[in-house]
């Protein structure tokens, strides 16, 4: 993965992680609905972040 790729997809989910809470999940009274988003949101940062590193032993 292109470090200008990496750059871009951590930009859009900085955006979401603050965007969706505050708008979408905005009217939904109760905590366990933000929490679950981010919940989701930080199994994907860690995926992508695997994804990423996989191959940096091979690199060097």
């Amino acid at each position: 993965m292109k470090i200008r790729t990496l750059g871009m997809i951590a930009l859009i989910m900085a955006i979401l992680s603050v965007g969706v809470p505050y708008t979408i999940l905005g009217d939904i009274g109760r905590i366990w609905a933000s929490y679950l988003y981010w919940t989701i949101l930080t199994v994907l940062t860690i995926v992508i972040g695997f994804i990423h590193l996989r191959g940096w032993d091979d690199k060097r």
